[in-house]
């Protein structure tokens, strides 16, 4: 094993096997259906705030209702007085927005001809949390009465789900390529766990009315194809959010996109790695920079390439093929490409880092191109690749056996002409683009 610059690190604690791994992302998707399914309450429900002290005469109406419960983040707040108020007195220090004990920022916005005062946040509300607005004694009608001589306030409680928005690809574009990921504003999390359910198909009207069978199930905000988007199509899509806890739903507005036509140009070109290591578990050292990584019960490790493009990319397919230091066929240690979570560097690996995602298991179909060599391919590996250029969050890869420890070969300058090497191949739609 020979290895060009060494890093001598701790690699903490264990690490399963990849066949114990293997088992995680069935096991765990049947737990999230079970849980969506059952609609158990994780926490105690949300208890109405308590009941205000009686308004003021001087109010004659308050949005949000005092007391209430599950209000859209995003509601209009705003107070209405049944005499002339003082304009002078409506000021921030005169009127509140609080979440707990801490003023949160309003633009304070009246109304004189209804007589209403508006509060607009200066931040999102968060979710599932008790706000209270409050009028101080300050506040003066047009008289100089104080419109509440006491102060007088009322609170209300936020709903468990954002609006589905921010969609990606974004509404209306044409161009994408058959292995764009779809992608939307997830619900903050500390609101709790989410099931997404996601629709696309050609037929608008059945997709607005959720009439065909969904392509997605999921905790995440995020959807990687598994099979390729038809080209030259318009596709419309949509999602659905439901709390698992309060089991509130959102449903997303249709979106659509249009993908490459048939005749786009496709070329192919083998990109080299970028950052690549691995971690030996019974040294407790990682290693970097050498032709190789190791994959095995006793190894982590990590690899991504040098990709082409931003956001212009636009993928068709994609595959890499490494060379290994066994004749056996990839059955009898059974391969499979993982992303990985988390940001990380080739010298960085250790033990634990990076975690491999169990839920994305982007290719577990290696063929023995030729003695000793193990390929990978699958639309949701050229998604991810995708993915990782165009857009935040998608970090880089993982190999994974259940068998015996095997060396896997790369190519580390793209001018070596043995693609056979670690070299990944892309095949890539010639758009015209910048």
């Amino acid at each position: 094993m020979t290895v060009s610059r060494e890093a001598a690190r701790t690699c903490a604690g264990a690490r399963p096997a990849r066949r114990a791994a293997a088992r995680v992302a069935p096991a765990l998707f049947a737990a999230l259906a079970a849980l969506a399914g059952c609609g158990e309450r994780l926490r105690a429900p949300v208890e109405p705030p308590p009941a205000p002290p009686p308004a003021p005469p001087a109010v004659r109406a308050v949005s949000p209702a005092p007391r209430s419960t599950g209000v859209l983040y995003d509601e209009a707040i705003w107070i209405e007085f049944s005499l002339p108020v003082d304009a002078a007195t409506l000021t921030p220090n005169n009127v509140y927005l609080k979440l707990d004990t801490a003023r949160q920022p309003v633009t304070l916005s009246w109304d004189a001809a209804r007589g209403r005062l508006a509060l607009v946040p200066g931040v999102r509300l968060r979710l599932r949390r008790t706000y209270t607005v409050e009028i101080t004694p300050r506040v003066r009608t047009a008289s100089g009465a104080a419109v509440a001589p006491q102060g007088w306030f009322w609170q209300f409680t936020t709903n468990s789900l954002r609006r589905i928005a921010r969609p990606r690809p974004a509404d209306g574009v044409a161009g994408e390529s058959p292995v764009t990921r779809l992608a939307w504003e997830a619900t903050d999390a500390e609101s709790g766990p989410v099931d997404y359910v996601a629709w696309i198909g050609p037929d608008s009207a059945a997709i607005a009315q959720r009439a065909v069978a969904p392509i997605a199930a999921s905790r995440r905000a995020t959807w990687f194809p598994r099979s390729p988007w038809p080209l030259g199509t318009r596709l419309y899509w949509t999602v659905s959010a439901t709390h698992v806890e309060t089991r509130e739903r959102m449903d997303g507005p249709v979106w659509r996109f249009d993908t490459l036509p048939p005749d786009t140009p496709l070329d192919s070109i083998v990109v080299a790695p970028a950052s690549w290591g691995y971690c030996q578990h019974s040294t407790g050292r990682s290693f970097c920079g050498s032709g190789q990584i190791v994959a095995g019960q006793s190894y982590t490790n990590a690899i991504r390439w040098r990709m082409p493009g931003g956001d212009a990319l636009r993928l068709a397919a994609a595959r890499v093929t490494f060379g290994t230091s066994t004749s056996q066929a990839p059955a009898a240690y059974r391969p499979a490409l993982f992303a990985t979570e988390g940001a990380w560097e080739g010298c960085s690996v250790t033990q634990n880092r990076p975690a491999h995602d169990p839920l994305l298991e982007l290719a577990s179909d290696g063929a023995s191109l030729n003695t000793g060599a193990v390929t990978f391919r699958s639309t949701l590996f050229a998604a991810h690749l995708e993915a990782s250029v165009r857009d935040a969050g998608v970090y880089g890869y993982t190999v994974r056996t259940s068998g015996p420890n095997v060396s896997l070969s790369l190519v580390t300058s793209p001018t070596q002409p043995n693609p056979v090497q670690g070299g990944l191949t892309l095949f890539v739609y010639r758009t015209g683009a910048p």
